[in-house]
């Protein structure tokens, strides 16, 4: 992609334009280069892991959640530390990544922050929004396979 004029079209390599503004053509969240590198490109094992991903997630983020609504510093920085690394491996943006480790920073230390509900929202939003991609993944894969 080349960037343009207009911030919201993107002229792809091909000189096709893409507009970000086009809700039928969003930006992905998720990119599988490292998951395929760690695999060796090895279907069923990448199927395997987001498997578990899809599984897994779900109830660290009710338990993120709960954490922050509870106060609950222990749960909460458990629920963290296992989102973490989860980030990288889906290829998800490291701003997610950034946002868990600040509410894992305030979990260790056990200081409720202002930011903290909205950070966790965003966390929340950007691992649901992975996971859907994922399952549209998993499916095309099974299809492939």
């Amino acid at each position: 992609y080349k960037e343009t004029d207009d911030k919201d079209i993107l002229v792809k390599s091909d000189g096709s334009k893409e507009d970000e503004n086009d809700p039928e053509k969003k930006l992905r969240s998720i990119n599988l280069d490292y998951l395929n590198r760690c695999t060796k490109s090895n279907t069923l094992l990448m199927m395997e892991m987001i498997s578990v991903y899809l599984k897994e997630t779900p109830p660290l983020i009710h338990e993120m959640e709960q954490g922050v609504k509870n106060l609950d510093w222990d749960s909460l920085y458990t629920a963290v530390h296992k989102l973490i690394p989860t980030f990288s491996i889906m290829g998800i943006s490291p701003k997610f990544e950034d946002m868990a480790k600040k509410i894992q920073g305030y979990a260790s230390k056990h200081e409720p922050a202002d930011d903290m509900q909205e950070l966790s929202l965003q966390v929340e939003n950007g691992c649901g929004q992975a996971c859907e991609e994922l399952k549209e993944e998993l499916n095309l894969m099974k299809n492939i396979k």
